[in-house]
């Protein structure tokens, strides 16, 4: 992946971190597409917009509070970038204590007028 590209994303990642850590489930949907597909474990497709808002505002009352996202492998594509990797979801567990949830994701990044957007977004946990 050309330097510019891997520069972009990395700013749209600590964005949507930003808006994790703010509980702003509008802000960290902006990150996608109008038509993106959430895909978190255990869960049906939240396609669209007010649908990946809902998602994370449901995210958010389960308590998470932090999300860090590490890319493995970043592959370009016309118009596209796929990404793997490995996220870090914090949980807030209650009086002050949180714990650390190690995911996998996969990630398809569409370039739009606005710059990268997240289209397809899929994760699930490495340990139950």
């Amino acid at each position: 992946m050309n330097r510019k590209n891997n520069t972009k994303l990395e700013i749209i990642r600590e964005k949507l971190s930003g808006y994790v850590s703010k509980r702003d489930a509008e802000g960290a949907a902006s990150m996608y597409t109008e038509d993106a597909c959430f895909m978190p474990h255990q869960s049906p497709v939240h396609r669209g917009r007010a649908k990946i808002i809902e998602a994370y505002n449901s995210d958010f009352k389960k308590g998470v509070t932090g999300l860090t996202l590490s890319p493995c492998e970043v592959l370009e594509m016309e118009g596209y970038v796929a990404e793997r990797g490995d996220a870090t979801v914090t949980i807030n567990i209650g009086e002050g204590r949180h714990i650390d949830r190690v995911v996998k994701y996969v990630v398809l990044w569409k370039n739009t007028p606005d710059g990268y957007k997240m289209h397809w977004d899929i994760f699930n946990p490495n340990n139950p």
